[in-house]
């Protein structure tokens, strides 16, 4: 069994558990266990399903231990403002009513008439945002409907803080998620005895407020015996974005943040709130963060309304569009100028977002989109220019005038979302890390292990690795491929031969090195305009012509033979891999079959070797022989198309979790069939591609039953498993 820390990070659609080991000042992550979430209709309201998140964060610790991990601890975050009540028994009075539920409407307005509390006197108090959701208008307006649950409430706890309580058995309220009730004091770090007094709610159902690091307590003795092992129970920043921060790998005190997903949260870490009567108009807020720092921010609609177009386009069409399919019509429209205020309450839950945006536009007499690549980039414009606002804001309200921004969490994924962002910002736009919100929990984690001596040390581990790739690692639009011993670049347009290589652009992309910023794009764009021939890729260019001493025998040989740019057929499937990365299928097959025996036969008389094997490489462009291939059979080229094959184009992956099917193939292909033997059962696989896509799976049905993800259920040693995969 391998020790490890576990973070249990759950989001308004779906939560998983990442397990975390540190080896050498490294930091690994892996996926154990993912499963859905979302709200329904009950009792009149919307509501959690808290019964059944609470069994999936022990399926996730049970499949952590299955899949081999020995948890020393484990730390939850979830989003914020969201609560649940118990009774003096410890039993839960009522539902999670989730925070889009509609029950606080004008219950600010009450607030001012009936209490006195105006929301600048509030603000002041607490420095939190104005939001329709926030728990202290939730409360109050369960007071109103429901008076006699409050009365029977013992224990006041937020919904991270409910599932530890199910998992150790210790009450407590973490500040970074307590924050966001606008019931603490911003410099006290407290309860606000006197606000909790004046609205009339229970004193003593708030439990003491306890900071990222705080041990709660080990498992119980019931979850043990469920689980298979026993672990502390650390608290994280409980609220997802508290943790996502944490990841930022901010480079100096002028890089602002955006953490982007369903929310975007655009903001800065300070060190004392801002509470004065600029900042409430700005409607800014002073959520906790890690140590007491303050995340001071603002809240933007964010993803929220691309997620919400999509999943309307899908229930239009029985097709749901993927997201590159959405950028690429967002694109196609450019210079659609429209845009909404994203902030409006009016696309907080519509029932329909595509005709929301519609209306907006005819409301303020803008042109009115119709395709949907306008409606996509009416949303892009909204948004960048949203965030513009932000950071105008911010700079206006602490003084500062911020260089660049971190922006972190799934919406980093979102390449033209970024450049658009970059553009209307006028900021460095630094994408990444991806997994923010679950690495920032495990940091926590790592800190008390004392694998990092602190925040700093952990921030600088994220940082190091991509960022080097990123910074001296880039050449503008390509991967360098090292420095030599005297400091100098290779692969780089400061040399006048072996300018570029084709190694780093392979690897890198596989790696998502530069898949948020664009940069992996640029590379593999660079490698089909410098390297590519009709033949194969070639291994670097331009040819070195002269030995160089600094790089010895890659230089020996003569131009276009072996690594002195011959097409060496064992990293040309590197590209195809990372081609599918991208999801450019076609790309990726066409990168196949140039070195793929099957496909060159009627060049058997330039290629000169037997038909049905692979060659370790290809004379490349700047040979006499260019297309004569040389020592066939003397290879690791086959295995790394069949891996490239296999897995990446054909997409059948083998995880801890199952079978992971992921095809991305040219939009030409209509499907596939395919046999994979796996832990000793036999899955029969079905792709269809009848909507002509590269990538993007719809559904998955496994022995006739529909499946969630894309991930196949492991089957018992000797079963026969039918699989059918609809792309889209």
């Amino acid at each position: 069994m391998q020790t490890c820390t576990l973070a249990v990070d759950i989001g308004a659609s779906s939560g998983r558990h990442i397990a975390g080991t540190v080896q050498n000042g490294k930091i690994t992550l892996q996926e154990v266990y993912r499963f859905e979430n979302g709200v329904h209709r009950e009792n009149g309201h919307l509501c959690w399903d808290i019964d059944t998140l609470a069994k999936e964060v022990v399926n996730g610790l049970k499949a952590a231990h299955d899949a081999g991990f020995a948890p020393a601890t484990i730390g939850i975050d979830t989003w914020a403002v969201d609560f649940v009540l118990l009774d003096a028994d410890n039993k839960r009075i009522g539902d999670a009513v989730a925070y889009r539920d509609e029950r606080t409407e004008g219950i600010r307005e009450a607030l001012e008439k009936e209490y006195g509390l105006t929301f600048a006197d509030h603000y002041a108090r607490t420095g939190i945002q104005y939001q329709p959701f926030n728990t202290v208008y939730q409360l109050m307006a369960l007071k109103k409907e429901h008076p006699e649950q409050l009365a029977a409430a013992k224990t006041f706890l937020m919904v991270p803080d409910y599932l530890n309580y199910l998992l150790c058995g210790v009450p407590a309220n973490e500040y970074t998620n307590a924050s966001t009730t606008a019931l603490v004091g911003a410099d006290s770090r407290d309860w606000d005895d006197a606000l909790i007094e004046k609205l009339g709610l229970p004193r003593g159902i708030f439990q003491p407020i306890k900071t990222a690091g705080t041990v709660l307590g080990h498992l119980t003795p019931e979850i043990q015996k469920a689980v298979g092992f026993d672990a502390e129970v650390i608290l994280p920043a409980t609220h997802d974005t508290g943790s996502a921060v944490l990841a930022v790998p901010a480079r100096d005190e002028y890089a602002a943040y955006l953490s982007s997903g369903t929310w975007s949260l655009l903001g800065v870490e300070n060190a004392a709130a801002i509470t004065g009567p600029d900042s409430c108009a700005a409607n800014f807020t002073n959520e906790g963060g890690y140590e007491y720092r303050y995340r001071y921010l603002k809240n933007i609609m964010g993803l929220w309304m691309i997620q919400s177009v999509r999943r309307e386009l899908g229930e239009k069409t029985g097709t749901r569009p993927s997201f590159p399919e959405l950028i690429a019509a967002a694109k196609e429209a450019a210079d659609f100028p429209s845009c909404v205020d994203p902030d409006d309450n009016r696309f907080l839950a519509p029932a329909s977002m595509i005709e929301e945006v519609r209306a907006a536009c005819a409301d303020t007499h803008q042109p009115v989109p119709a395709a949907t690549g306008e409606v996509m980039q009416c949303v892009y414009n909204s948004l960048t220019q949203d965030y513009r606002r932000a950071v105008e804001t911010l700079q206006s309200l602490t003084g500062k005038t911020y260089t660049s921004l971190n922006i972190v969490g799934g919406g980093s994924q979102d390449g033209y979302l970024n450049q658009q962002t970059a553009n209307a910002t006028g900021l460095t736009v630094f994408a990444g890390p991806t997994e923010g919100t679950a690495l920032g929990n495990l940091m926590v984690q790592f800190i008390h292990s004392g694998d990092f001596a602190d925040l700093a040390e952990a921030r600088a581990a994220i940082a190091e690795v991509e960022q080097a790739a990123l910074t001296a690692g880039w050449d503008g639009v390509w991967f360098r491929r090292a420095y030599d011993a005297f400091g100098q670049p290779i692969g780089s347009k400061e040399c006048d031969e072996g300018q570029i290589f084709i190694e780093p652009q392979g690897m890198c992309v596989m790696a998502g090195i530069g898949k948020t910023t664009g940069q992996a794009e640029q590379a593999l764009r660079s490698v089909e305009e410098r390297l590519d021939t009709r033949y194969g890729i070639v291994l670097l260019q331009p040819a070195y012509t002269t030995y160089r001493l600094n790089l010895g025998e890659i230089s020996s040989y003569p131009p276009g033979y072996k690594e002195n740019a011959g097409i060496f057929c064992h990293n040309n499937p590197w590209i195809s891999c990372a081609e599918t990365v991208l999801g450019h299928g076609d790309r990726a097959f066409e990168v196949y079959k140039k070195t793929c025996p099957a496909y060159i036969e009627d060049i058997s008389e330039i290629h000169r070797t037997e038909p049905y094997v692979y060659s370790q490489m290809v004379a490349g462009i700047d040979a006499p022989t260019f297309g004569e291939a040389k020592n066939s059979w003397l290879t690791g080229t086959a295995a790394w198309t069949f891996f490239n094959v296999s897995q990446y184009i054909l997409g059948v992956q083998p995880t801890l979790d199952g079978l992971k099917i992921d095809p991305c193939i040219p939009h030409t292909l209509p499907g596939f069939t395919v046999t994979r033997r796996y832990r000793g059962a036999v899955y029969h696989i079905r792709v269809e591609n009848l909507d002509a896509v590269q990538k993007g799976v719809k559904r998955v049905t496994v022995n006739g039953a529909p499946i969630p993800g894309n991930v196949l259920p492991i089957a018992k040693a000797g079963e026969t498993v039918e699989v059918t995969v609809v792309m889209g």
